[in-house]
């Protein structure tokens, strides 16, 4: 059999046009045993072309319509021009754009500074966004906002990470009422199921991590020692999994300010997202409250669960 061969395109594409010249031929043969084999050895170099061609913003707009979120969208948003320059190409292949689709996902575009230079820190996005809230229907309230002390310094400094990320619509289901790092396996789980084509290498490697340190996390997380709480929040912190599907809260800010005003639907109502940020003395993971009343900021414990606390899908590549 062929195989696939990554680090030299051109010899990839001479093994795919080989590999047709031999269907061709059997079937011509009626060798049909044979063509069945030869298009089971041409799939993976059909999944790996289909990866490499990229989708432009236009093709993508149209795949997913109103949930598309790109430069005209964002700039609609921030009420001024962003670097049109410094647009990264869309890393998602045209089937995962439209299987995303059908999952309640949105595609966005995260930029982390103006066209001026300006940094698009957490706090100034958040408190565009409770701004907006507060003016929604004129009399707005949000009475019951706490803002933990230990958040200020890293929602003060963060921006998002610059690039495009689909984005799931709702909380999963399957990370409510779980501690943080049964989410993380939520999300693993979803990525799975967004994927038209087989995990990548550090994909099977978040998967395989996530088991191997799952007891150790979890003996951590419940010990009463503080020490052992922070080794449990690094650890969940260095997992694959939620560097590349959890979002930052500044990120969660981002898109829900960016949806809001560009769509005016306010994502993640009566509910309470965990995110990837850790606050200030690095004993926590932050969470955002977006019941009714509040916009708040929190700060739960790694083996906390709540009905009403769950995670969201937020995939970069």
């Amino acid at each position: 059999m062929l195989e696939v061969n990554e680090t030299n395109p051109e010899a990839s594409n001479e093994e795919l046009s080989n590999l047709k010249g031999a269907l061709q031929q059997a079937l011509d043969d009626g060798d049909m045993q044979r063509a069945g084999e030869i298009r089971i050895e041409i799939m993976p170099h059909l999944r790996a072309l289909q990866e490499e061609i990229k989708v432009t913003p236009e093709e993508a707009k149209e795949i997913m319509g109103e949930e598309f979120f790109g430069p005209e969208e964002v700039e609609l948003a921030l009420g001024q021009p962003i670097d049109r320059r410094d647009i990264p190409t869309i890393p998602f292949p045209e089937e995962d754009l439209k299987r995303a689709k059908e999952m309640g996902q949105f595609l966005i575009l995260r930029v982390n500074k103006t066209a001026r230079g300006e940094s698009l820190r957490g706090w100034k996005i958040y408190e565009e966004l409770k701004g907006a809230y507060l003016n929604e229907e004129g009399k707005r309230n949000l009475r019951n906002t706490q803002i933990h002390p230990l958040s200020l310094e890293t929602v003060s400094e963060e921006t998002p990470e610059k690039g495009w990320a689909l984005v799931s619509k709702e909380v999963l289901v399957t990370s409510k009422n779980n501690c943080y790092d049964v989410q993380t396996s939520a999300l693993l789980s979803e990525l799975i199921a967004a994927k038209s084509s087989g995990l990548s290498d550090i994909e099977k490697k978040a998967m395989g991590e996530l088991f191997e340190k799952s007891d150790l996390i979890l003996k951590l997380q419940e010990s009463a020692k503080g020490e052992d709480v922070v080794q449990a929040i690094d650890i969940l912190e260095s997992l694959e999994g939620n560097k590349m599907l959890r979002p930052s809260i500044t990120e969660v800010f981002y898109d829900m300010f960016v949806c809001y005003k560009t769509r005016g639907e306010r994502l993640y109502q009566g509910q309470e997202i965990w995110t990837k940020s850790r606050n200030s003395d690095k004993q926590g993971f932050l969470s955002i409250d977006n019941s009714r009343n509040s916009l708040s900021i929190l700060c739960p414990y790694p083996a906390y669960k709540d009905n009403y606390l769950g995670t969201v899908f937020s995939r970069r590549s």
